[in-house]
């Protein structure tokens, strides 16, 4: 038997209702829930009821001493009383009060504020005899007292009012001779001998009378010596440069952190071009995945150069720069490819310093078997470098490194992306009106500086003027970091020809058949030698090609036009022949390490084969520098 029927002390209700929630408002709820009582020093009942005992004390006290010595009349001048026993006194003795309080006061400020001491000293002397005839003589008259306080203050008074007038004077005398002073000095037509001696015033320092005579100091004064400048770097300084010119490091390099070209040289290229395997670009190595590279860092010193070790940096990374897309909004973001670092050299044997000499320290690099994007430099807000940098660096602390030298090698890098012919030419047919345009090409991808082969046949029944034909490369860089980057397009190559008609019956013309009008022509666009290749696999951007053909025609008078647009995907690659199987894309491998070139064992065999020798074998063996492995090689996160 189910229970559902069966009545509950609580109706079933909903599980909103049971504990509804509610919001209230800051300003609604009470604040200020407790009274805020006086605290110490705030003139609470207890603090005034002591103030006013010590002053009843210190009142009390004071008419004791005063009853016992007798001077009633004087002591009731100088209790201590409030505002409510100051009501029942003399007049005559309040207002003398009154007046010996004012001329004192007057008496202190005349003294501070006057220069004539005399007056000060007779006032605080009359000040002084007034207190001991009150202290003394009780019996003087009040009315005499009162007439000598007034005189005082008469005399306070016009001492104070000689003394501003006098200063008043000072002053209108001292504007009128400063007005006089402009007046006749002001205008720079009057005074233009003036002006010019105290232009062609020489403040340099005077020289000593010895300073021109012979054999001392006879190119003084010869040599100009430049203007001190402010450099936002360090290794361009003024001081770097003079400290790498004690060195003997004097030239100076402009393309690197300013160190010498000369004594720091990465990679140094010699007859035989290194590296001996990859490929060229108007006469620069270019590298890509799989490349194995070498070079060497040279270091020539004309004097012993105190330092630690020398390391060798080589790093890519793609970046979106700063590109304002609004007013006041801005994106840019960093992507880093790779890191790795390798020590070259270090002091192991405690000598912390390279001798005098040439020395040359060499490196192998193999980069991995993925597709990076290529070097790209000449963008507006898309970038991606390669470089090596060679690092001498001292030892300033047990895990800190001062750099010393410093020079970077930009590497050109570029993907593999194959290219191919068609097994069969692309055909592409379009009609406009009376148009009918037949488009033919070879290949849809091309090698930078190939030449594209296009043809073109346009057939129409009624036009029978020249038609003008373009056919235009363009470039697209699609931004995916970011959606509100517009696309940056570019036109790469263009070219333009005008066709002529040429009649062609269709049957026999005398019966009144239909004339065609035909137009052939084959095009031909060259592509540019430096052509960044396809890619589409960035984690930032994408490089996309588009060919476009347009046909324009126009009427009688040129009336009117109408224009025919194809367009075709178009690929350039690097290769033209196929890809291995077993290469990846950078943005597909997870594993970090997959996509990181490695530094190789430096092995530097002879010129030469042994002598060879009838008695005894040949000591087959080849110089090998003792460098660390790739393993050795540390990854970089911070540069």
């Amino acid at each position: 038997m189910t229970t559902a029927a069966r009545p509950t002390f609580d109706p079933a209700r909903g599980n909103d209702s049971k504990a509804p929630s509610f919001q209230y408002s800051a300003r609604d709820i009470a604040s200020h829930t407790k009274l805020k009582f006086r605290q110490p020093g705030q003139g609470t009942p207890a603090e005034i009821g002591d103030r006013e005992r010590l002053k009843e004390e210190l009142r009390q006290a004071e008419l004791e001493y005063y009853e016992k010595q007798g001077k009633t009349g004087g002591a009731s001048d100088r209790l201590l009383t409030t505002g409510d026993d100051g009501g029942g006194g003399d007049p005559d003795d309040a207002k003398r009060k009154q007046l010996l309080n004012e001329a004192e006061k007057m008496a202190a400020l005349d003294k501070e504020e006057s220069d004539d001491d005399d007056g000060g000293n007779s006032s605080s002397d009359d000040n002084d005899d007034d207190d001991d005839d009150d202290d003394d003589d009780e019996s003087d008259d009040d009315d005499e007292n009162t007439a000598e306080l007034l005189a005082t203050l008469q005399r306070i008074r016009q001492e104070r009012a000689e003394e501003k007038e006098r200063q008043e004077r000072e002053k209108l005398e001292q504007e009128a001779a400063q007005r006089d002073e402009e007046a006749m000095t002001g205008n720079p037509l009057l005074n233009i001998g003036q002006q010019q001696q105290q232009q062609n015033r020489d403040f340099s320092v005077k020289r000593r009378w010895d300073d021109d005579v012979i054999f001392k100091n006879q190119a003084r004064g010869m040599d100009e010596k430049p203007n001190k400048r402010f450099v936002n770097d360090m290794l361009r300084s003024d001081f770097h440069r003079r400290f790498l010119h004690n060195l003997g490091l004097a030239n100076f390099g402009n393309e690197s952190l300013s160190t010498a070209e000369n004594d720091l040289q990465h990679p140094r290229r010699e007859n035989d071009p290194v590296p001996k395997f990859g490929w060229s670009l108007q006469g620069l190595p270019v590298f890509g995945p799989g490349s194995v590279f070498q070079g060497y860092v040279e270091l020539d010193l004309s004097q012993t150069l105190a330092m630690d070790r020398l390391r060798l940096v080589f790093q890519g990374q793609e970046r979106i720069v700063p590109i304002e897309i609004r007013p006041g909004v801005v994106r840019t973001k960093h992507a880093p490819l790779f890191g790795i670092q390798h020590i070259l050299w270090d002091s192991k044997d405690g000598l912390r310093s390279l001798d005098v000499g040439n020395h040359k320290f060499p490196f192998i690099i193999q980069m991995p078997l993925a597709q990076y994007p290529p070097t790209t430099t000449d963008h507006d807000w898309y970038n991606c470098t390669f470089d090596i940098t060679a690092i001498v660096e001292s030892q300033c602390r047990p895990s800190r490194y001062e750099t010393i030298l410093t020079n970077k090698h930009s590497m050109m890098y570029m993907p593999f992306v194959e290219t191919r012919l068609l097994k069969k030419p692309l055909t592409t047919n379009q009609q406009y009106s009376d148009l009918q345009v037949a488009t033919t090409l070879y290949s849809l991808a091309y090698v930078p500086g190939e030449s594209l082969l296009a043809s073109i046949l346009i057939t129409s029944p009624t036009f029978k003027k020249s038609l003008s034909v373009s056919l235009s490369l363009h470039r697209t860089i699609t931004c995916l970091a970011f959606d509100d980057v517009p696309d940056s397009i570019l036109l790469i190559a263009s070219t333009e020809t005008t066709l002529p008609p040429s009649r062609q019956d269709d049957g026999d013309s005398s019966k009144g058949s239909s004339v065609t009008t035909t137009y052939t022509s084959s095009l031909t666009l060259e592509l540019p030698d430096m052509l960044l290749p396809t890619f589409t696999y960035g984690k930032l951007s994408t490089i996309t090609y588009r060919l476009c053909l347009s046909v324009k025609r126009k009427g009688a008078l040129s009336l009117w036009a109408n224009e025919i647009k194809m367009d075709w995907p178009l690929t350039v690659g690097t290769l033209g022949l196929h890809t291995p199987s077993h290469l990846s894309v950078y943005s597909a491998l997870m594993d970090e390490h997959q996509s990181r070139p490695v530094f190789m064992h430096t092995v530097e065999h002879d010129d030469e084969l042994p002598l060879y020798e009838s008695a005894r074998l040949p000591d087959y063996h080849a110089a090998t520098f003792a460098t660390p492995t790739s393993s050795c090689a540390t990854s970089l996160h911070h540069f």
